[in-house]
């Protein structure tokens, strides 16, 4: 005898409804209250130790020298804080990108270091989302990294600061001969990991990146809290 699958009823489903709809209020109001400090000024440096000792884990896990799917984004409501990072970004491929439902969640190896990416897209000209991978010890280590000797990419770096312990930078890089591997970028990092809000592809040099970081810094710790979650 065959045994049938357990129905979810109309209780749960509301219940999980609800539970989504507060944790999104919770990250958009704490996004608010953030950006309202100055986008973190005066607050306190973040602590990445246990983001760090999460993707390590991750990583480990996935045994793997290559790219790899992952079966889910180990980052928890990636969707809310992808939703959330580029909420003020208003071109057509970008509002697209966040209607859609094609996801994906990979480990993906840039240069010789494995990078988890959780994004979303609609067509081939343009991918959103977040990547976390482990941190440099700076901007100019970070853009090392991904300009590695072999990879023929121009960069354009149009900010850098200092936030909550890491740094920040507006960077886009523009591969040669290979625009659909191009990628725009705000990223935060420190020593320990890196987290970045990213537009990727042909389309990627056309998402406003100021807009993006006016929501990505706020979220950066929501971020990393999220990936250390067990």
């Amino acid at each position: 005898m065959t045994a049938s699958r357990p129905q979810i009823g109309h209780a749960t489903i509301a219940r999980r409804s609800y539970a989504a709809s507060m944790r999104r209020t919770a990250i958009a109001l704490t996004a608010v209250a953030l950006t309202a400090t100055g986008c973190g000024d005066g607050l306190p440096d973040i602590d990445t130790e246990p983001a760090r000792e999460a993707l390590d884990a991750t990583i480990d896990a996935a045994a793997s020298g290559s790219d790899k799917a992952l079966e889910d984004c180990p980052i928890r409501d990636v969707d809310l804080l992808i939703d959330q990072a580029f909420e003020l970004v208003d071109d057509e491929s970008t509002r697209n990108a966040l209607d859609s439902d094609e996801n994906d969640a990979s480990l993906r190896t840039i240069g010789s270091f494995p990078v988890v990416f959780c994004g979303r897209s609609a067509d081939p000209e343009l991918a959103i989302g977040l990547t976390v991978g482990r941190g440099d010890a700076s901007i100019d280590a970070h853009i090392e990294r991904l300009t590695e000797p072999g990879i023929d990419a121009e960069t354009d770096l149009t900010k850098r600061a200092e936030h909550r312990g890491g740094q920040v930078a507006r960077l886009c890089l523009a591969y040669s001969g290979e625009p659909s591997l191009d990628v725009c970028e705000v990223v935060w990092t420190d020593t320990n990991v890196f987290v970045a809000a990213f537009a990727g592809s042909s389309a990627a040099a056309d998402v406003d990146l100021q807009a993006v970081e006016e929501r990505f810094l706020p979220i950066v710790q929501l971020v990393l809290e999220g990936i250390a979650v067990d």
